[in-house]
């Protein structure tokens, strides 16, 4: 089971509270993070959100004066065992697809047992087609 989804891709000053401050707001507004990652770039601190609400996350961002951009991501599901991810990456990669950023979900799609991954990519169809979905 492949879906689209809504990323964030969000840009903090790399000072202690300011990812608080942010999910303070995204919460009080009653969202919720389905998945994401963060990572350092000197003196920013960049993460990548997907959300239960793409919405009500693009009006706190916007009220907050948070620097974001957003796009579409796949988000696929994949049994929980060793080399199953490693299929997807060979299927995208043999799609010619590149992988811009990838990262864990949460729980599989649907209902199914294993875990769920997004694949941020600049050809959303050909990574859906190489993805089954």
């Amino acid at each position: 089971m492949t879906e689209t989804a809504r990323e964030f891709v969000i840009t903090l000053g790399a000072q202690p509270g300011t990812l608080a401050t942010f999910l303070r707001a995204l919460a009080r507004d009653g969202v919720n993070i389905r998945g994401g990652s963060g990572y350092n770039v000197g003196d920013y601190d960049i993460f990548r959100l997907i959300t239960n609400d793409p919405a009500r996350t693009e009006v706190v961002l916007k009220h907050e004066g948070i620097p974001h951009r957003s796009n579409d991501v796949l988000v696929t599901s994949v049994p929980d065992r060793p080399g199953e991810f490693l299929k997807l990456a060979e299927r995208l990669g043999a799609s010619g697809v590149n992988i811009h950023a990838v990262y864990n979900v949460g729980g599989a799609l649907g209902g199914a047992t294993g875990v769920a991954f997004s694949f941020a990519t600049q050809d959303l169809e050909s990574a859906r087609k190489a993805l089954g979905g």
